[in-house]
């Protein structure tokens, strides 16, 4: 196309279409098949995926995510070094030639801001070189498929918001479960202390079979709690969590045996109750069949009510004012339906399901992923003591290069001393203890840099994926792109300026002494006479 506007006419067109698929995606079809994009819980700190089992420390996902930039780093160095066999290939290859390209133009920059401190001081050079490489991979890494997005699937806690579970693809490891998001745009439910509680029942104790229990009659389920009722009766008198006698669960399958219904399968689900159920899930069991009870007689109450309204609705002679007023009550108690509906198959669900919801087998409490791996500059304790080890090596360098004066620049002894001849000087020490204030500035502002940046990183990626699943989340992948990499640069070459100042005199025209070496050159000159 010639005509300018004809070709930007053409571009347009496809970027609508392409931007309604994208929005039918988003908003329809993963919706409509669970797969929404949940909202993730945001947390400043790591999360806990092991309690204890860190060498008896509580096991974070950015500890896992700092071993696992650690393999990756052993693995890349491997790799690098097979394919230059132990660098002693005359003629590099490919990815020898690419890395050595990319390591001398950085040794390059480094040496036009170190200078003749870093090429004399070899152990700075990998200090610096460690870090970047480092933050480069542990930055990169959080972009991966399945970083901060797979995890241990658990009751979401108090606080949190969540989503109802489903059964996800069978693994090698076992089931595995995904959040069921079946709206657009759906932040997630909040928990409370009580319904974390009822969660953990059913997905810790199995007090609720994994598929919910079937839809009973209030008959049949009242059945299955007198049964229960009457052995509550007979368990031994105790308060603590003793198991029970291998008798009382002889005892229970007597019962199940006895009972006339003999096919009510609340009865023969707990006929699993064996020697080491605790008195205590024996009376909760029953508290959860009378909580079935209860929703059954309010189904059988309803669902006659339902139907005559249906069939009052379909009459000729209504009116649109009694159509209006029949759908509004109708909406109702399609509520209240609802409601006891899923309590029967789910006691205590957090969550209200409509019959296409439950159809799903979607569990209706409320669940939360805490991803395995997360990104460990994300974690404002990792940067914390990244900074931190990275001032205290700077401090290293400082003493090895002017010995104890070093500390001077902190608290200025010859200035106190010449107190006397020198009152100004003075000042000296009071910018000395300023000095110590700006080396804690220092790891603030390594730490608090690092971290705002890969952490206001990852939740806008967050952010951008809820609202458009597609296309928009590719512009913030190719940001992280750069500002891992910037982050990288930054926090190492401010280590490698922070360590060269330090190895500079704090007083450099007494150590250097610029006069005193003039005079001694002025004194070498030769003696020249001249004849008037």
């Amino acid at each position: 196309m010639k005509d300018p506007r004809l070709r930007g006419c053409a571009f347009l067109i496809v970027f609508v279409l392409f931007a309604a698929l994208c929005g039918w995606i988003t908003f329809f079809l993963m919706p409509g098949t669970g797969t929404g994009v949940a909202l993730p819980v945001i947390e400043v700190p790591g999360e806990t995926v092991s309690y204890g089992g860190f060498f008896g420390m509580n096991l974070t996902n950015t500890i896992i995510g700092t071993l696992v930039t650690n393999l990756l780093l052993i693995i890349i160095v491997g790799v690098l070094w097979r394919v230059s066999r132990g660098w002693t290939r005359d003629v590099p290859g490919r990815w020898q030639g690419s890395f050595e390209v990319f390591i001398t133009t950085f040794r390059n920059f480094c040496d036009g801001i170190g200078g003749e401190k870093l090429r004399k001081t070899r152990s700075l050079w990998y200090l610096v070189v460690t870090i970047f490489f480092f933050l480069l991979v542990a930055n990169y890494m959080k972009l991966l498929p399945g970083v901060e997005t797979v995890g241990k699937m658990h009751c979401a806690y108090a606080g949190q918001s969540g989503f109802a579970m489903t059964r996800g693809a069978n693994t090698p490891f076992g089931n595995s479960y995904r959040l069921w998001v079946d709206e657009p745009l759906n932040a997630g439910a909040s928990q409370s202390a009580q319904m974390e509680e009822w969660c953990n029942d059913y997905f810790k104790r199995g007090y609720v079979p994994e598929d919910g229990f079937a839809v009973e009659t209030a008959a049949e389920i009242n059945r299955a709690n007198e049964v229960f009722g009457a052995l509550i009766g007979q368990l031994p008198d105790t308060e603590d969590h003793d198991e029970l006698s291998a008798e009382y669960a002889a005892l229970v399958e007597e019962a199940v045996a006895a009972d006339e219904a003999g096919e009510v399968s609340v009865v023969a689900r707990r006929a699993e109750i064996v020697e080491g159920t605790t008195y205590d899930d024996a009376v909760n069991y029953v508290r959860y069949v009378e909580h079935r009870v209860e929703h059954a007689q309010a189904l059988a109450a309803l669902t006659p009510q339902i139907e005559a309204l249906e069939t009052a609705l379909e009459a000729d002679e209504i009116t649109s004012e009694e159509a209006d007023a029949i759908n509004s009550e109708l909406s109702d108690l399609r509520d209240a339906f609802n409601v006891a509906n899923t309590q029967i198959r789910y006691p205590f669900a957090t969550l209200i399901f409509d019959e296409d919801q439950l159809s799903t087998s979607a569990r209706p409490y409320i669940f939360h992923i805490t991803p395995f791996v997360r990104g460990p500059a994300t974690d404002l304790s990792f940067t914390i003591g990244l900074a931190i080890l990275a001032i205290v090596v700077v401090q290293i360098y400082g003493v090895r290069a002017l010995g104890p004066g070093y500390f001077e620049k902190f608290i200025n002894l010859s200035a106190v001393g010449n107190a006397g001849k020198r009152p100004l000087g003075l000042i000296d020490f009071i910018v000395g203890l300023i000095e110590i204030i700006s080396e804690i500035g220092k790891i603030v502002s390594l730490a608090f840099r690092l971290f705002g940046n890969l952490f206001a990183g990852g939740v806008a990626l967050m952010a951008v994926t809820f609202i458009f699943a597609m296309l928009m989340p590719g512009v913030i992948y190719g940001l992280e792109l750069i500002i891992g990499a910037v982050q990288a640069l930054v926090f190492a070459v401010l280590t490698l300026v922070f360590s060269v100042q330090a190895m500079e005199s704090h007083h450099g025209d007494h150590d250097d002494h610029p006069h005193h070496d003039e005079h001694e050159a002025h004194a070498e000159l030769p003696t020249v006479e001249v004849e008037k």
